[in-house]
């Protein structure tokens, strides 16, 4: 018998069964707003059934999207996107 994994979804991309609490905080990072450098603490937690994101993936998510940006909500919405949160 064959199994075709395409068709199979990744653990990782499956729901999760139990309500857990994950994700990272108090990650301080400068924010670049409008030519202003903001210093930040973020706390970022994931939807419980959101299984697989791996916290050093939630930094690199973090660290990609701190661009100058006009307002702090797109630099927010970035990150979400980063982690396909959005």
């Amino acid at each position: 018998m064959e199994i075709e994994l395409n068709n199979k979804k990744d653990i990782h991309e499956e729901d999760a069964n139990i309500e857990i609490l994950s994700g990272i905080t108090n990650l301080k990072v400068i924010l670049n707003v409008r030519n202003f450098k903001l210093p930040v603490k973020l706390t970022i937690l994931l939807p419980w059934k959101k299984r697989g994101v791996h916290m050093s993936r939630l930094v690199y998510a973090v660290n990609k999207s701190l661009n100058s940006e006009e307002f702090i909500e797109n630099i927010l919405k970035k990150i979400l996107s980063e982690i396909k949160l959005l």
